[in-house]
């Protein structure tokens, strides 16, 4: 029986314009790495660095689901996901 715990994340560059939703089992690790690929996918909107949420899972399909139901959602939901547990990030 695996013990993993796998996070699904949220990233955002400096000014707040874009969020990165990512999906780890390391999640220190991740965030650095993962600063370096957004830079790429963003062309230049900001370097998302700031983790600004994080959820943790035991399975990873429903993990998988999750980080898909967040990148499908608008960034004004994404904005009150994170206001709920990070008020003023």
């Amino acid at each position: 029986m695996e013990n993993n715990i796998y996070y699904v994340y949220l990233l955002t560059n400096k000014q707040r314009h874009n969020i990165y939703v990512g999906l780890t089992e390391n999640l220190s690790f991740s965030v650095s790495e993962q600063a370096f690929q957004v830079l790429h996918e963003l062309l230049g909107e900001g370097l998302c660095t700031q983790l600004v949420y994080f959820e943790r899972y035991r399975d990873l399909a429903r993990a998988e689901i999750r980080k898909t139901q967040l990148k499908k959602a608008s960034l004004c939901k994404k904005f009150a996901l994170i206001e709920r547990t990070n008020p003023g990030w």
